[in-house]
């Protein structure tokens, strides 16, 4: 299935993806390019028996799903190639890999015909620029993610049984409608 490419495979390519599915494109692939690492707090009872207790997961980069998505969108936006809709294995990757698909591109900014010289250093460029869009949704989806307020919510949330949370949201309506009534009071005093 891999391909030497030609000046003529060049002069058919894509060279620019509009800015709106470059984001959309960039925020999808960010989202499926996350791995979730599971996390666990060691705790010893009084009693001196050990176990581990799970913590909110973390977030981390994947890499190589990162590495194929890219690879699927230069192929198969810019090249024009079609890979159906089969997933970009590490097999499909490296079969690609073998043929030097940046190298081919690189060489072919050599080509007498300006026009192809031309379209390389284009599809380069805003493929470039897909591959920043992608880095930058990673790191923001990272951050959202790993955020330890967050993590320590989620860990609150799952640990507090519900009836416990309305038992104590109904406490705190309470304790605010006290200091409301216990403010009006004072001002009417003229204490405030």
């Amino acid at each position: 299935m891999a391909k030497y490419f030609t000046e003529e495979d060049i002069l058919n390519a894509t060279t620019y993806m509009p800015i709106g599915l470059k984001a959309k494109t960039a925020k999808a692939i960010a989202v499926s390019s996350i791995a979730v690492v599971n996390v666990n707090m060691d705790i010893t009872s009084d009693s001196g028996e050990k176990s581990q207790r799970p913590l909110p997961p973390r977030y981390t980069e994947d890499v190589m799903t990162k590495m194929a998505w890219q690879l699927r969108m230069l192929l198969c936006y810019y090249l024009k190639q079609d890979l159906g809709t089969e997933d970009m294995t590490a097999e499909l990757y490296d079969e690609w890999g073998k043929v030097a698909v940046f190298n081919q591109l690189d060489r072919l900014k050599q080509s007498k015909s300006q026009d192809v010289r031309n379209r390389v250093y284009d599809i380069l460029d805003d493929y470039r620029e897909l591959c920043k869009m992608i880095s930058t949704e990673i790191a923001m989806e990272l951050t959202v993610r790993n955020d330890p307020f967050n993590r320590i919510a989620v860990w609150l949330m799952e640990q507090i049984p519900p009836e416990l949370i309305g038992r104590l949201k109904d406490g705190l309506v309470s304790a605010r409608d006290e200091l409301s009534s216990y403010r009006e009071k004072r001002k009417k005093e003229g204490l405030e």
